[in-house]
């Protein structure tokens, strides 16, 4: 599988909960030629009549002047990773599973499909945890999904791909690229 993962700077600010509130803060970025590829606005629901809105990216000089005159900052609570890829059936809960297995909690999760293609926007807590994440789907990409040959296996052992062997299922051959968003939807075996 093609992934291309990064990690992304999240910009967030806060604004009231009434209407135009965000066509207005979206219009100030736009005039500075901005052009955002992810935006998130929802209510703050400890800040009654507040709201915030996340946006990704904001780059060059003028962008992040407007930025900060419009009340944005780097946000330091989110620590966010972009993967884009060919989307398939179930490739959200692989990948998913794939953190999950590595330690992983998310903060957010945030996916959307355009024609054939899938992006995915992965909040966490630290930028450790950003980097593991990274890490993560980086040994998804340069391995299985990316996609080596499969090799058959002995009933009972391992597969002979990294996301079988991560998940330590059992299969007489790896599925392919296709197969495992099925497979990994899967439970997984006991381990004893």
């Amino acid at each position: 599988m093609d992934l291309i993962a990064e990690r992304v700077e999240v910009w967030a600010a806060s604004i009231e909960d009434k209407p135009g509130s965000l066509a207005n803060i979206l219009a100030g970025l736009r005039e500075t030629g901005a052009d955002l590829n992810f935006i998130l606005a929802r209510r703050e629901p400890d800040q009654p009549g507040q709201s915030v809105v996340y946006v990704t990216p904001l780059t060059g000089d003028a962008e992040l002047e407007a930025a900060a005159t419009l009340g944005f900052n780097l946000t330091a609570r989110v620590h966010s990773v972009r993967v884009e890829g060919p989307n398939q059936p179930g490739i959200a809960a692989a990948l998913a599973a794939q953190l999950a297995a590595a330690g992983l909690n998310l903060r957010g999760f945030s996916a959307a499909v355009l024609g054939t293609r899938f992006i995915l926007y992965i909040g966490l807590d630290s930028a450790e945890d950003a980097a593991k994440a990274l890490t993560v789907l980086q040994q998804i990409k340069s391995n299985c999904l990316g996609h080596r040959k499969p090799a058959p296996v002995k009933p009972g052992s391992r597969a002979s791909c990294s996301i079988h062997g991560v998940l330590g299922a059992a299969a007489p051959r790896c599925p392919g690229e296709r197969g495992h968003a099925r497979h990994l939807a899967a439970p997984r075996p006991a381990t004893g």
